[in-house]
């Protein structure tokens, strides 16, 4: 059996469907998601390059996206997020221990 191959397109639309769970209700503004793509996008494709394997290491990075999701909702006071939440809360996910750097999942994490 052949092993999946992914692009970089195809996961980062698995981890949007994560945040959009996250954030319980609220939508990300086009620019919101424009610019989290932007930003993490160079970091997926990196890790595609290297060999990374995302059908072994997708459980920790989806996890941190619905997190990312949730920082964004408490961050967001109306019911879209803005470029500026998104980057902060881009920001500030890089401290969740569910996606440490190495192993498991943290090199496809943000």
């Amino acid at each position: 059996m052949a092993t999946p191959t992914y692009t970089a397109t195809q996961i980062l639309n698995e981890l949007r469907i994560e945040v959009i769970a996250g954030l319980g209700g609220k939508s990300l503004a086009p620019h919101a998601d424009a610019a989290l793509e932007a930003f993490y996008r160079p970091k997926i494709q990196k890790r595609l390059d290297d060999g990374g394997d995302w059908d072994k290491e997708k459980a920790s990075p989806k996890l941190v996206a619905r997190h990312l999701g949730q920082i964004l909702a408490i961050l967001t006071v109306g019911a879209e997020v803005t470029a500026a939440v998104a980057q902060v809360g881009a920001n500030a996910i890089r401290a969740d221990e569910n996606c440490p750097a190495g192993g498991g999942g943290g090199l496809w994490c943000f």
